[in-house]
């Protein structure tokens, strides 16, 4: 078996453990710690979405939607440099690089998610030249969709709220 598959294999696993970890976590009371109430609030929140299917088949459907996008990104940033590297490769990476955004360290996971993606681009055997291009190529195509449709949505979200506060005659 190929690095990339066992690698890919150990996060599955690694994934269903705590998906199995998290559906049994019990409703927590509300103590006078502040740190404990925000865990509380947290797994007391978890309840009301796991009882809710269709919301929870919609945001695992979208959220592997959105994984599966973000990996095609990758290896298409990798066919565009020539490159050959297999699509379980850019699969992990782009696995990676998603985990990069729980530590912000700056706005949009700068440098931490350029730093993650070229290092498990790496492993692959690509440069460390290559990797940053990639991630180059990914950050360009990610901040076109960015600067392309957020005036759109913003133009919309901003006529409802104004149709919103139209006061009636």
């Amino acid at each position: 078996k190929g690095q990339a598959e066992v690698l890919l294999f150990l996060m599955l696993v690694a994934f269903l453990l705590a998906l199995v970890c998290f559906w049994f976590v019990p409703k927590l009371p509300i103590r006078e710690n502040k740190i404990w109430n925000r865990i509380a609030l947290l797994a007391n929140r978890w309840h009301g979405i796991r009882n809710n299917r269709r919301m929870l088949t919609r945001l695992i459907a979208l959220n592997s939607y959105l994984f599966v996008l973000n990996s095609l990104m990758f290896y298409v940033a990798v066919l565009a440099l020539g490159l050959s590297v297999p699509f379980m490769s850019t699969l992990l990476a782009a696995c990676l690089s998603d985990y990069s955004y729980f530590v912000r360290i700056a706005p949009a996971a700068l440098g931490t998610f350029d730093a993650t993606s070229v290092y498990s681009l790496s492993v692959f055997g690509l440069s460390l030249t290559h990797g940053l291009m990639i991630v180059i190529i990914v950050r360009l195509s990610l901040m076109l969709w960015v600067f392309t449709l957020g005036p759109l949505f913003a133009f919309v979200l901003s006529k409802r709220i104004s149709n919103r506060r139209k006061i009636p005659d």
